[in-house]
Order: C-alpha cells, then sequence, then structure tokens
C-alpha cells in the first residue's frame, strides 16, 4: 500500500482498526481480499472501497457517445472477507450516463481475459462464442443497451467496430480454463456524493474491467468525464 506520509499512513491504519474492532465490512469478491489491485485510484493499492463501483447494466455506441447503465450496490463492493458495508457505500442508485467513446475506451473494454498469452483474438460471430467464453450476460459487452437477461452477441460488433476481442492476459480472473469475456463498470470517486447527482451533471470517473465476484475493477481506464442523463 502507497502512503502520502507517515503520518497518513497511522491515520489511515488507526481508522482501519477503529473500523475491525466495530465490526469490520462485508463483502464480495475473492480476489480484493489478496489486494490484487494493481493500483488504486485513490493512490494506493489493496483498497477497493477507496471509490464507488457502479456496475454495467446496459452498453450502447451513438456515434463518438459511450450510453452506459450502471447500478450501485454495495454487495457488489469491498472483498471476500469483508463482513459489513464500508461506510458511506450504504445505498443503492442507478445512473445512465455518457462518456466519450475513444479509441482508447474501445480498445480497453473490447477485450476477453485469458490465463495465458499466445491465444487467438475471438469471434463473437462464432456460432459457439457463448459456450466457449465465460461470460455475464448482464454486465458485459452482451448487455446490449438496457439489460434483459439476454445476450446480446450483436451487440458486441455494433460496439467495437469488429465480432473480433482481442485477449488480455489476466490468470487471476479465468477459473474455468476458458477466456472470459470482461465485464464493465464505473469507478466514480467518494466526493462529490454520487447521491447528488442530478440529470446534467458531469463528473470524472474511470472506466473498469474485470470479472463480477471475482475482481471487477483490478484495470483501470484513464480518467473519463461521465454526464448523467438519467437518475433512478
Amino acid at each position: 500500500m502507497k502512503c502520502f506520509s507517515c503520518f497518513a499512513f497511522l491515520v489511515m491504519i488507526a481508522a482501519a482498526f477503529a473500523w475491525y474492532l466495530a465490526g469490520g465490512a462485508r463483502l464480495a469478491d475473492a480476489s480484493d481480499a489478496g489486494c490484487s489491485l494493481a493500483s488504486s485510484p485513490s493512490g494506493y493499492g489493496c483498497d477497493p472501497w477507496s471509490t464507488h463501483l457502479y456496475v454495467s447494466r446496459g452498453i450502447a455506441k451513438n456515434g463518438n457517445t459511450l450510453t452506459l447503465t450502471v447500478v450501485h450496490n454495495p454487495e457488489y463492493e469491498g472483498n471476500a472477507n469483508d463482513t459489513r458495508v464500508a461506510p458511506g457505500h450504504e445505498y443503492f442508485q442507478q445512473l445512465t450516463v455518457d462518456v466519450p467513446f475513444t479509441t482508447a475506451i474501445r480498445d480497453f473494454i473490447c477485450v476477453a481475459f485469458a490465463s495465458r498469452p499466445g491465444g487467438a483474438t475471438l469471434d463473437a460471430s462464432s456460432p459457439t462464442f457463448l459456450t466457449d467464453v465465460e461470460n455475464h450476460p448482464e454486465s458485459s459487452l452482451l448487455a446490449g443497451p438496457v439489460s434483459d437477461g439476454t445476450a446480446h452477441v450483436n451487440n458486441i460488433a455494433a460496439v467495437c467496430g469488429t465480432s473480433h476481442l482481442a485477449t488480455v492476459v489476466a490468470p487471476r480472473l479465468v477459473a474455468m480454463g476458458m477466456p472470459v469475456l470482461a465485464d464493465v463498470a464505473l469507478a466514480v470517486p467518494m466526493t462529490p456524493k454520487p447521491q447528488g447527482f442530478v440529470v446534467g451533471t458531469k463528473f470524472s470517473a474511470w472506466v473498469a474491467r474485470g470479472f463480477l465476484y471475482v475482481d471487477e475493477e483490478s484495470e483501470l481506464s484513464p480518467p473519463i468525464m461521465a454526464t448523467v442523463t438519467a437518475v433512478q
């Protein structure tokens, strides 16, 4: 864990100890418990509570804009050793946001994870794609514009401009041996509080990719600016 000063480190340890005595946290990811985060948006690793995680429930490309429907649910945050939700995360919210769809963002989300290098690109147009790739239809590119529980395979080409997905080596995300289609999320800063967002609010965030219930936010894009178009 990086720290900004010895004093800040001691304050952080004291706060964490007090939190532990109060009952700890609660939660979801196995990998986060082992500090798999390469770098946290807050400036240090091993801190899955450093941002609000908004998991995708719909992805659509409209010209140079990517429209994401995302949900905040504290059940998706934290790690497997947590027992309670960290302060500030105890809320549920759904947002629809627009973010600039750059080449960097396209290349970041249009991927599948593999256990080792050397794998070929994956073709979503293959009739066996859904059985060849471990996937979550509701939180990946398969969701379509709004998740309805159906795997919308054609949405991959609609968003990525091709049915072919590059593979990224990430053994920690591959449990079944087969490639894993990336789940997509937003990592939203703790301040300003997202509960205060309204239509038209602009905020800085990071696009996150990973695999739900394993590690959703170990890889983050460069910062992007999102605009809220709907709040529920």
